[in-house]
Order: structure tokens, then C-alpha cells, then sequence
């Protein structure tokens, strides 16, 4: 038996992941339909309140709406993911950016290289008409990048660049990767700002959201996924087997080295608060082992699997009528991530890595 069926049978089989798989689409369905399915709302609290739409993780929504619809065969969901233009285009600045709010006053360099993730899915599926909508976007993103100062201009924080900015460049790369342009000196130069932060012992310096010391497993996580997917496309053997190195390393020493789980947050020591669990940084960092076993057929790469997904898979709300199919972003719920909140990307990397798991067994 391979080792892609035994993941699948470890966690339930295919129809307990097929059934999760379609209690977390109701809910992110639902987080569309209480905004007129123009763009999904950021969370729901525990109490059943839902926010407004969020316009970053809405980007990178629409290719799990995508997979979904090609694994379900469920033309609703490709649907959905082709309406979200409509919601692009309403939040869409003459200068190309998105804005990051209601109000209309902000747009944020991270938020729109996670809105360009959508825009590249939906452009090749040869949909001609957002060719220009990239093109804008991915313009204002490189207006943004001063490299020789270095300073990225609208960043949450100023004058911060964060590790996890390793996924604006994969998003830029990608960009250039589907328009058949030459990559752009500026995509470089934030990729080797990235790479300059890493620590020898594998952390990042600047991998928190604000400029602390101590970062979730989310941010970290999406550094890690960011430069792989980053070397991949350039074809850059040397950082993908830097990368690789470290995956191994989170996966091999860390992870075991504290009952066997990642936990919620680290410091750049990979001193762990092992009071919670951050989901989605759970969801990602399978994720990104299943990518690595793809790179490289080491087995050794599916260890802990199972280990990091099983809390996940038995924590999806079950009970609550109005968070029904939800994941909760902590573990238990009231952890120090998002406390008592369901949110979106937590139910998109969740929802993408059960798409994983069941379309690794069908190929193995």
C-alpha cells in the first residue's frame, strides 16, 4: 500500500475527508453569500456575527474555489470564483491597486499580491477580459518595491518587511511566469531581501506580522511556502534545496522535538507556546511536506502528516448551526490566535490541503 493511501486511511478514510471537504465549502460558500457572493467575509465570530468582506484572502480563495469545482465536478463553486471580478472590479483603484477596505482609503502590497493569486487562476482559465486587471495590479506592485533603499510602500507596517513577503514574490513571479515577460529586477531584489533574513537556524528574522520576535506558525509557514514556490519557478536549484533543508528541519527536529505538533507560535529560538494550536498554520505546513515528498519522493517528508492534520480534522465544528463545517483558527478555540473566530483562510488552506490529500491518493 502506498504511502499517499495510508495518510488517507490514517485520516478516516476518503469519505471522512470527502465529507469535511464539503461541510468546510458550505461554510466558505456561506462567508460569499451574506456578501451578495461579491468577495467572502474575513471571519465569523463564535457567537454566529460575520464581518465584512475581506479583499486579500478573496484573491486566494478563488483557486480553491477552482480545484474544488474540478474535484467535485461542481460548476456552483467555478462559478462563484468567476463572480468575485465583479468584487474586484467594485474595490479596483484607477492606479491599478485594490483597496484593502470599505472605506476605500488604504491599499496594502500584501493584500494585492494575495488578490493577484485569484486573478492569475481565473486569467488561465483564458479569460482574456482580466489580462489588463493583472497587468495593472501586478504594475502597482512593482511600484511599490524601492530596492535601493529598500523599502516596500504600503506594507501594514512602515519601513517592516516581513519574511512572509516570500509570497508577494512568488505571486510576482508567477505573473511574469503566465504573461511570458521577463522577471522584473524588483521581484528579484524582494526575493533576496527575503532570503537575507533567514537565520541559521532556520527561523527569520522579521517573520512575526508586527515586528515581534515570536511569529505563528501561520506567517512562518507562508515564508517557508513563498520561497519555495519562489525558486520553483525560476528553476533555482540552490533554494530549493535551502528550502527543502529547513522543511526537513521544522519537520524532523521540531515538530517531535515538542510532542510531536506544531504549535502556535515560535520565537526565532524555535522556543514554542505549546498552549494552542494555530490551524491554519497546521493545514499549510502539511501542505507544504506534500509539495516537498512531489520536489523530492522522500517519504521522509510525510512524517507527522497525520499528527498535524488529525486535531484539525476532529475539531471542524460539527455542532453549531451557524458555524457549522468550520475550522476554528485556534485549537481549542479560545487559543491566542483569532480566539473565538472562524476565518476564511484558515477554511482555504484547510479546504486546499483536504483537496490535497484526496487528488495525492488518486495520482500515487
Amino acid at each position: 500500500m502506498s504511502s499517499s493511501i495510508n495518510l488517507v486511511e490514517s485520516l478516516g478514510g476518503t469519505k471522512t475527508l470527502e465529507h469535511a471537504l464539503d461541510k468546510n465549502l458550505n461554510w466558505i460558500k456561506l462567508s460569499f453569500q451574506v456578501n451578495n457572493n461579491l468577495g467572502s467575509s474575513a471571519h465569523q465570530t463564535i457567537s454566529g456575527k460575520w464581518s465584512i468582506s475581506y479583499p486579500e484572502t478573496t484573491g486566494y480563495l478563488v483557486p480553491t474555489l477552482l480545484s474544488a469545482s474540478l474535484y467535485k465536478d461542481d460548476e456552483e463553486l467555478s462559478q462563484l470564483a468567476h463572480r468575485q471580478l465583479i468584487y474586484f472590479k467594485s474595490i479596483n483603484s484607477i492606479d491599478g491597486g485594490f483597496y484593502s477596505n470599505n472605506q476605500k482609503n488604504k491599499k496594502l502590497f500584501f493584500d494585492n499580491s494575495q488578490i493577484q493569486f485569484g486573478l492569475i487562476a481565473l486569467y488561465k482559465l483564458n479569460n482574456d477580459q482580466i489580462k489588463n486587471t493583472l497587468i495593472d495590479n501586478y504594475n502597482w506592485l512593482l511600484e511599490q518595491i524601492e530596492p535601493d533603499k529598500p523599502i516596500i510602500n504600503n506594507s501594514y507596517k512602515t519601513d517592516y518587511i516581513p519574511s512572509y513577503f516570500s509570497r508577494s514574490c512568488w505571486a510576482l513571479l508567477e505573473t511574469e511566469q503566465v504573461l511570458n515577460i521577463d522577471h522584473s529586477h524588483k521581484t528579484y531584489s524582494l526575493l533576496d531581501l527575503v532570503k537575507n533574513k533567514k537565520n541559521k537556524n532556520h527561523s527569520f528574522k522579521s517573520w512575526s506580522f508586527d515586528g515581534r520576535d515570536r511569529a505563528f506558525s501561520h506567517s512562518i509557514i507562508y515564508a517557508f511556502r513563498g520561497l519555495l514556490e519562489s525558486a520553483i519557478i525560476l528553476k533555482d536549484q540552490t533554494l530549493i534545496d535551502q528550502t527543502l533543508d529547513s522543511v526537513k528541519y521544522i519537520n524532523q527536529e521540531i515538530v517531535p522535538k515538542f510532542k510531536n505538533q506544531l504549535w502556535g507560535s515560535y520565537d526565532q529560538k524555535w522556543k514554542p507556546d505549546t498552549s494552542y494550536i494555530c490551524s491554519v498554520g497546521n493545514a499549510q505546513f502539511c501542505l507544504l511536506l506534500l509539495l516537498s515528498y512531489k520536489i523530492t519522493d522522500d517519504p521522509s517528508y510525510l512524517k507527522n502528516i497525520v499528527a498535524l492534520a488529525r486535531p484539525l480534522i476532529s475539531s471542524q465544528n460539527n455542532i453549531l448551526n451557524s458555524q457549522k463545517g468550520a475550522l476554528p483558527s485556534s485549537i481549542p478555540i479560545w487559543g491566542k490566535y483569532q480566539r473565538f473566530n472562524y476565518t476564511n483562510w484558515t477554511q482555504k488552506f484547510y479546504t486546499d490541503l483536504l483537496l490535497s490529500l484526496l487528488s495525492f491518493q488518486i495520482q500515487k
